[in-house]
């Protein structure tokens, strides 16, 4: 099984007898991968289903892939963005009136991509050596928020 993400490719063994790179275990000792989903992954999404679909999917492969790669000491974890200005979310923010998405938002704000990006940076540091197989939602609040 090869591609996490656009951004992230390790290959996996498809089954435990099968043998990976020459040297993966030795070199992939306190590694740290991170994939991407969504808060869609959780709260569904009746415009784009397939879409939260696959982010779901991405959580399970994650969760799946911490316990197969923590022998070798490679950590696995998952970041779930919420509303960040992206290409995907802006036409929708645009078509939208004025602050829809914020007053749901328990920060009142859609998020940043260098908040996404801390978040990563953090799973993928030192700091975060005892943790994997973990979702770091990453949404302002807006999975807790009951606001309408």
């Amino acid at each position: 099984m090869c591609g996490i993400s656009a951004s992230t490719r390790i290959c996996v063994p498809d089954s435990p007898g099968q043998g990976t790179a020459p040297g993966f275990r030795e070199e992939s000792q306190g590694s740290a991968i991170v994939g991407i989903s969504s808060i869609n992954a959780t709260l569904g999404n009746a415009i784009n289903p397939v879409y939260s679909a696959a982010k779901g999917g991405m959580l399970s492969m994650v969760r799946s892939l911490a316990d197969r790669l923590g022998p070798s000491g490679t950590r696995i974890d998952c970041v779930s963005p919420g509303q960040i200005p992206t290409p995907m979310l802006q036409p929708t923010v645009d078509a939208l009136p004025e602050g829809t998405f914020e007053r749901r938002i328990l920060l009142g704000r859609l998020g940043r991509p260098e908040e996404v990006a801390s978040a990563m940076r953090f799973l993928l540091s030192d700091e975060a050596a005892y943790i994997t197989a973990t979702e770091l939602v990453v949404d302002g609040g807006n999975i807790s928020s009951q606001r309408m």
